[in-house]
């Protein structure tokens, strides 16, 4: 982010990195803003709101060229990146019971990614410029729609199936 900003609108590095603290900022702001909304909205339309938030935050970022808009731009990304974590997270508890190693795993393999992103932003950014780096989380967004829309079909598709009901005698029935 902070390369992004230097290089597409010319700011100092004092304030790009003012603008990544920002960022991360309105991250652990929405994150707690997801934990308390969830219970009201419900988790699916909360993960779809913030996947059209975050792609609507992606274009604001690819169309800006002003500090304002990219700055609007990164806290809809945001707003819009917070709640998966938050609410695959309580799904999971609640459906399978995971031990903390299982999120120590999935954190293990966030952060090797983390690691090889700078490697491989440069790359990118040689090869197909700045402009390039609002499609990453545009990407991540639509996996993230994909993989709702594939929930909610499965969803649909379980909830038309009605477990067999054995006919029990009831207690008030008498047997001759």
């Amino acid at each position: 982010l902070p390369l992004f900003l230097i290089h597409r609108i010319g700011a100092e590095p004092a304030l790009a990195v003012f603008v990544l603290a920002f960022f991360f900022l309105v991250l652990v702001l929405g994150r707690i803003l997801a934990q308390v909304t969830a219970r009201i909205f419900g988790s699916r339309l909360l993960v779809s709101a913030g996947v059209v938030l975050a792609l609507t935050g992606c274009l604001t970022l690819s169309l800006s060229a002003s500090l304002t808009g990219i700055c609007l731009g990164l806290a809809a990304l945001a707003i819009g990146f917070a709640p998966p974590y938050s609410v695959v997270k309580s799904v999971l508890d609640e459906a399978l019971h995971f031990s903390p190693g299982f999120y120590q795993a999935i954190l293990s393999v966030a952060v090797s990614g983390a690691m090889c992103a700078a490697w491989l932003a440069g790359y990118f950014h040689l090869l197909f410029g700045m402009s390039v780096f609002a499609l990453f989380p545009a990407v991540g967004s639509v996996v993230v729609l994909i993989l709702e829309l594939l929930l909610l079909f499965e969803a649909h598709l379980m909830g038309e199936r009605t477990p067999a009901q054995p006919d029990l005698p009831s207690a008030d029935r008498r047997t001759s």
